[in-house]
């Protein structure tokens, strides 16, 4: 099932948005979950308790306001997990008190048709089917975490703990590394006894320690290289003298 929430500042807007969702997963019989919101506040209260649970957002820019736009970085800053459609006026910019927002792929004008809504959409709910097999799901005692393979940078093993580290976002659950490493698959490699990392990440591979493309610094053992490197080339079809990132 995919989950969509869709949001717009304008009740009439929200109820003409809704219709052309349900029409366009209607016509192919896709399951999925519509929620849909007018009150910013509650929409941020609602992804604040289920943003695991979310696959995309709707997001109406009806009023252009340094709010709403405000808003929308919110979004894409908290949660990365989540693909965000935006709906803007035609021939909106960003100005220039608006530049560190993240751009999103898609910007749909107003007035919205159906052929307009439905290509972003699908493409969207494409991407969705190969997210949902890339995905790690970890368990705690209060909550589940979906985490996309890509957005894992490398995850530290210490006293049954496992740490994922993402750009900034650093998450902490109990469990065993060798149970993650066959989950996650050749994506990642093992370059030490408490360190796996995401090939995908890396920019330097070197005898004592691996750079990653956020530029830190992860630690290879000297028992774990050779097959670590090996894995290193044949994942990214490197020759191993140079070109690549590797030492």
């Amino acid at each position: 099932m995919k989950r969509i929430v869709i949001f717009s500042g304008s009740e009439a807007g929200l109820d003409e948005i809704l219709c052309m969702v349900e029409k366009e997963f209607g016509k192919d019989g896709l399951d999925c979950s519509l929620t849909a919101f007018f009150d910013s506040k509650k929409l941020m209260n609602f992804l604040d308790a289920n943003s695991s649970a979310v696959d995309i957002v709707l997001f109406d820019l009806c009023r252009q306001s340094h709010s709403y736009i405000g808003l929308a970085d919110t979004l894409s800053k908290y949660y990365p997990d989540i693909d965000l459609l935006y709906i803007s006026k035609p021939l909106y910019t960003f100005s220039e008190a608006d530049r560190s927002v993240t751009m999103p792929e898609y910007i749909l004008s107003t007035p919205l048709s159906f052929d307009d809504l439905q290509r972003p959409l699908s493409k969207a709910v494409t991407a969705l089917t190969k997210y949902d097999s890339g995905k790690l799901t970890l368990f705690t005692k209060s909550q589940v975490y979906r985490l996309r393979h890509s957005r894992i940078d490398y995850i530290v093993s210490s006293n049954r703990q496992l740490t994922f580290h993402g750009g900034e976002n650093v998450l902490c659950v109990y469990g065993k590394l060798n149970d993650v490493e066959q989950e996650l698959g050749e994506d990642f490699l093992r370059c030490h006894q408490s360190y796996l990392v995401n090939i995908n990440r890396i920019m330097e591979f070197g005898k004592l320690s691996i750079k990653l493309i956020t530029g830190v610094r992860v630690p290879v053992s000297k028992s774990r290289y050779e097959k670590a490197y090996a894995a290193f080339l044949r994942y990214t079809g490197c020759t191993g003298i140079g070109e690549c990132g590797c030492k």
